[in-house]
């Protein structure tokens, strides 16, 4: 007999590291045979799939349950031909015969003592599957018999022989070099070694053009160049389209669409970047890449000025982020985001999440995390920016930026008010760096801490920053605190009371009574920016009653709506005897439970607030009815919705917020098929877009008002409301689905030039969708008629 052997380990190394499949070829008589083996430490199962043919022709499946890292390229042999499925997570392995093949399980160890059955098991660690030409080699097609019961081999330890070639050598088993070569590239890109792991793999795909491979080493390649060169997009568009045609169900493939959406925006083509990500969106909602596509089009939505909607994708992206890295990405451009709305609390909160989280992220890229720095100090985030330069000084190995951040500390810290972390981060510098020729202007700044403050009594403060240094952590020291908060309050200087926060305790009355001074002063500017950053700063509030109608206020326009809930607890009950109050207190409790998605309460609200101000005649209020109405949906009480969408129409009839009420009752109807419905709410909802020159829902309901004529066989109007939508600023895409609307419809009108006509602009328009394929075949049929 002649064995030759091959370890295919290679094929299979992005499954699981104990993953093993080997593959021998031998001779018995003349005939060759080939023998597969598979193990794996957790049994898993292997059967031959029911079929018409001979069982010995038939296909051989095996499940185990794992998902490979990355994807499984078909191999195939002289007696196996290999491919696989992911069926609900797990890994279904079809071997096919060419000729013929036989599967066996090898449960156990024959060397150790062992319980020998005549049962076949469904499960094994261990399968052998024979690929043969005419007859099974070594074994007969003779039925066994004898009595089915366990026979015990105690002592069982055969001598192990190894696999002999045919000079009687032992076997050796060779690897191939382009596994090597992939083991080494998979090891540079963990290591983030790019500009490496790119000359490897043009040096592997050169030597190895039909490595099994290719797969994987192309998208090392697509990673690798979007991360070390901006100006590599052609490369990566025309590598990223051509990894798509060739690998289409491959598991990365929202990664790559991803890669494809950047470079896309890279060369500013955004209405092809944005189809990539609104494709990731709609085919992969449930990948890492869909919230990261949703953040894209967010910052595309800014750059635009859309900032209401970027906000919207911001907050989606984030909520839907499937793992820390990808949430902290979305997080800090969102935060980006924030801060050039001049939203600082909500920036500083996005940060500190991550800080808090996965502080580490700073330190993966240090270069792009110094340029974050820079943006923050610019917009004067001084606080925020040295807690991120704490943290990456201390863990980096980039000794370049290690020392730059170290330097910048000092004046962050000094910025943010923190004298003492300032003069520490100025200790440690020099410290660390006592030659460095910036060591002599650090030394410089930090001798002028102790004079940053000045003001009327310059004197007794230097007094009190004497005892604070020389007597410090003792009553002392704390008392001098308190003076020096004193002589700040009294000179209303309250931020800089603040500013002594750590020293004096967070529920000092001092500086409670500081923040709330804060509070009035901005109230009564009408600064509610300002005034949230410091309602946002205690619980304790020291307002009257129009102050917290105002307070709340400030609260809800910024979507702060958990604390502006702490504002309103209890207000509405407590003015039972005051309508006024009560409704106003009602009103705001309506719409902000229902910002905070607790509908049930915001229902109790609102439908007390509309019976209070309708029977009261108080019109100003009348508009919490949308509240209730949206409430009402969101809870899928129909009925309820239905009959107050009434009461919305004869109060606001011509309102602009008629349109989304409109929009809901249209996608119910949609549901119903009542085409005479969805005419009038689609009609009432383009006549007020028309009269707000808002396009929020064209032409999604253009074309359910076109079908709806259709449906009911007014093909003159459907005809007339497809030309009014052709007039309106809508994309190539849904331009071509308007042709291809209008040229059905004049179809069944017997229009067939006009129909033609129509098919032929929608063929003309220069992008590839769904609609112009449509177009181009029912152009042909017409044709052929």
């Amino acid at each position: 007999m002649h064995l030759k052997t091959f370890l295919f380990l290679a094929v299979f190394s992005n499954l699981l590291s104990s993953l093993e499949i080997t593959l021998n070829y031998g001779k018995e008589n003349s005939k060759n045979f080939s023998v597969l083996n598979i193990k794996n430490p957790q049994p898993f199962a292997c059967k031959t799939i029911f079929g018409h043919t001979d069982i010995e022709n038939r296909t051989i499946e095996c499940i185990i349950d794992a998902v490979p890292k990355e994807g499984f390229i078909p191999v195939k042999t002289t007696f196996f031909e290999f491919y696989y499925q992911m069926i609900k997570g797990k890994f279904h392995l079809y071997i096919k015969p060419k000729k013929k093949q036989k599967l066996f399980a090898v449960p156990l160890d024959l060397k150790k003592n062992i319980q020998i059955t005549r049962e076949k098991p469904s499960l094994s660690k261990s399968w052998q599957i024979i690929g043969f030409e005419d007859q099974i080699p070594f074994l007969s097609n003779q039925k066994p018999k004898g009595l089915n019961f366990p026979i015990l081999i105690e002592n069982a330890q055969t001598p192990y022989i190894p696999e002999l070639d045919i000079n009687n050598e032992p076997l050796n088993y060779s690897k191939g070099f382009d596994s090597n070569s992939y083991m080494k590239i998979k090891s540079l890109m963990e290591k983030k070694d790019y500009y490496q792991a790119l000359n490897t793999i043009n040096e592997t795909l050169k030597q190895f053009p039909d490595t099994i491979f290719k797969k994987d080493l192309y998208l090392y390649q697509l990673i690798a160049l979007s991360k070390i060169n901006k100006n590599q997009q052609d490369a990566i568009i025309e590598i990223g389209l051509s990894w798509i045609k060739q690998y289409p169900n491959d598991t990365s493939v929202p990664q790559v669409l991803y890669l494809l959406g950047n470079a896309y925006t890279g060369i500013r083509y955004y209405s092809e970047s944005q189809y990539y990500y609104k494709r990731i969106i709609q085919e992969y909602p449930k990948n890492r890449y869909a919230p990261l596509a949703k953040m894209q089009l967010a910052i595309q939505l800014t750059n635009t000025g859309n900032i209401g909607s970027a906000a919207v994708y911001f907050q989606e992206a984030y909520t839907q982020a499937k793992d820390i890295e990808s949430a902290s990405i979305i997080a800090l451009n969102w935060a980006t985001f924030e801060i050039k709305k001049q939203n600082i609390s909500n920036a500083k909160e996005l940060i500190d999440k991550i800080l808090q989280a996965n502080p580490q992220f700073f330190t993966q890229e240090p270069t792009r995390t110094y340029k974050i720095m820079d943006f923050l100090k610019k917009n004067k985030l001084y606080k925020t920016t040295a807690d991120i330069g704490e943290y990456v000084s201390k863990h980096t190995t980039n000794t370049q930026i290690q020392e730059q951040i170290k330097y910048d500390l000092g004046v962050l810290y000094q910025k943010a008010k923190e004298f003492d972390k300032a003069h520490i981060a100025n200790l440690n510098y020099l410290k660390d760096y006592p030659t460095n020729p910036k060591a002599k202007s650090v030394k410089a700044r930090d001798d002028s801490i102790l004079f940053e403050i000045s003001g009327s009594n310059e004197e007794k403060i230097q007094r009190y920053d004497y005892i604070i240094k020389k007597y410090p952590n003792t009553e002392e020291s704390q008392k001098a605190f308190q003076l020096k908060a004193q002589i700040f309050l009294d000179e209303k200087k309250y931020k800089e009371v603040l500013d002594m926060r750590k020293d004096l305790k967070e529920n000092s009355p001092i500086v409670q009574l500081a923040i709330n001074k804060l509070i009035k002063s901005y109230l009564e500017k009408n600064d509610c920016k300002n005034a949230n950053i410091y309602l946002l700063q205690t619980s304790e509030y020291q307002l009257d009653d129009n102050q917290k109608l105002q307070a709340f206020d400030c609260l809800y326009d910024a979507s702060l709506n958990k604390k502006a809930q702490s504002i309103a607890k209890g207000m509405a009950l407590n003015a039972k005897n005051n309508i006024d109050k009560k409704l106003a207190w009602l009103y705001r409790d309506a719409k902000n439970s229902y910002q905070l998605g607790d509908y049930k309460t915001s229902i109790l609200a609102a439908r007390d607030a509309l019976s209070m101000s309708t029977s009261t005649k108080k019109s100003q209020y009348y508009d919490v009815g949308f509240t209730l109405f949206f409430d009402l949906v969101n809870i899928n009480n129909k009925n309820e919705a239905l009959k107050l969408s009434s009461t919305l129409e004869k109060l606001f009839k011509n309102d602009k917020r008629m349109i989304k009420v409109y929009a809901t009752l249209l996608e119910w109807q949609k549901k119903d098929k009542n085409q005479t419905t969805i005419q009038i709410y689609a009609q009432n909802i383009i006549n007020l877009q028309d009269k707000y020159k808002t396009d929020e829902f064209t032409p999604y309901t253009e074309f359910e008002l076109i079908n709806a004529l259709i449906q009911t066989h007014k093909l003159m109007q459907a005809l007339f409301e497809v030309d009014a939508l052709l007039d309106k600023k809508i994309t190539q895409e849904q331009i071509q689905k308007a042709f291809y609307t209008k040229g059905s419809i004049q179809n069944l009108q017997n229009n067939t030039k006009e129909a033609k006509d129509s098919f032929q602009k929608c063929i003309n328009i220069p992008i590839n969708s769904a609609w112009k394929n449509l177009c181009t075949q029912a152009l042909d049929l017409l044709e052929k008629q």
